[in-house]
């Protein structure tokens, strides 16, 4: 799945769709789930997130629904958690190419700013396993 801030470095000729994909599989593969930041962020326990667990045992159930339907968050958090777990893992991208040797940290740094400026992130178009609707806890 490529990741928003892969694809703005590719447009920007910074790095090659090969990078671009390696980078952003090894990044999916990272993602924290909402339901983490959520913890440590104080807005769920683990007890909610045991809870939320039992309930979400059904294939056609989702972690963002689920969550707003049982009370505990709103979408409008529901929306902010994604939009965190879209710029940690947009931060995660930055920081493996600079330990990658493919962009100077300065330089990695510098993209994600210029991304940040050009694509909010609460404005990202979401795949459908970032939906408000995501499975992963």
């Amino acid at each position: 799945m490529p990741i928003a801030f892969a694809e703005f470095l590719l447009q920007q000729q910074r790095i090659s769709s090969e990078t671009a994909q390696d980078v952003s599989d090894w990044v999916s593969e990272a993602r924290l789930p909402i339901g983490m930041i959520a913890i440590a962020h104080g807005l769920l326990s683990h007890e909610q997130i045991d809870e939320l667990l039992k309930r979400e045992r059904c294939p056609d159930t989702r972690f963002g629904d689920v969550v707003v339907e049982m009370g505990f968050l709103t979408r409008d958090q529901v929306e902010t958690l994604l939009a965190i777990q879209r710029f940690r893992q947009s931060m995660a991208l930055a920081e493996r190419l600079a330990v990658a040797g493919v962009l100077p940290l300065r330089q990695a740094a510098s993209a994600l700013g210029e991304f940040l400026q050009t694509k909010p992130l609460d404005a990202a178009p979401r795949h459908p396993e970032q939906s408000t609707s995501d499975r992963s806890v």
